[in-house]
């Protein structure tokens, strides 16, 4: 789930000020881990969801709805068996994928981190 997503652009004539605020989900996804005996496991994610904005992204006349791919890998430290720290690279992309007549689309290269509890 995406509660918010900002972009960040210069002045904009529609609106008056530079943030176009979005929310979305990304509902469909896996994760590969390999090295299942070791506190360190690499792994491969991909997902997939979209995000809906409150004008045109990533210009105008484009579209509020835009679907969002994304591909990565990275690595989870398992801490306890139970509980571990995520470092990962993902590749995101977003665009209306042809639902308007122009699909510019708008491509980030994204490092994160994360914590994560799993149950049983």
């Amino acid at each position: 789930m995406f509660p918010a997503a900002l972009v960040f652009e210069p002045n904009d004539a529609r609106t008056g000020n530079s943030t176009i605020y979005g929310a979305g989900l990304s509902p469909l996804g896996f994760k590969l881990r390999f090295a299942q005996q070791s506190r360190i496991k690499p792994f491969l994610a991909a997902s997939g969801g979209f995000l809906y904005f409150e004008h045109d992204i990533p210009l105008r006349d484009t579209s509020r709805f835009n679907f969002t791919p994304e591909i990565g890998l990275g690595l989870d430290f398992f801490v306890t068996p139970k509980t571990a720290i995520t470092i990962g690279y993902k590749f995101h992309h977003m665009s209306n994928a042809g639902i308007s007549s122009r699909n510019p689309g708008l491509n980030s290269n994204v490092i994160y981190s994360g914590f994560s509890f799993y149950t049983p």
